[in-house]
């Protein structure tokens, strides 16, 4: 013989298949948007790092002597010993 499931019985396990089926999608969806959430700040990291990397190239080219005579011609119009300034005239 078989038995009868109690309807009440039935309706509980009925909900808690729908809220534990709500609870997985709910977390998936959280994830989902974490995912997204957490690319985008490694995309922020990599280019902090690269823009880091810059910094560090161009504070050693602040140091060179390259960089200073660039300077010094083109900021405060300086020239070498040995150097001459010719101008022409057309006119």
């Amino acid at each position: 013989m078989k038995k009868k499931m109690n309807p009440l019985k039935f309706l509980m396990i009925l909900f808690l298949i729908f809220y534990a089926s709500y609870a997985l999608i709910r977390q998936e969806i959280e994830i989902k948007k974490y995912d997204k959430e957490k690319q985008y700040y490694m995309e922020q990291i990599e280019l902090a790092k690269a823009k880091q990397e810059e910094y560090k190239k161009y504070s050693e080219y602040v140091k060179t002597d390259a960089f200073i005579e660039k300077i010094a011609r083109e900021k405060l119009g300086m020239l070498l010993p040995e150097e001459k300034i010719y101008i022409e005239y057309n006119g």
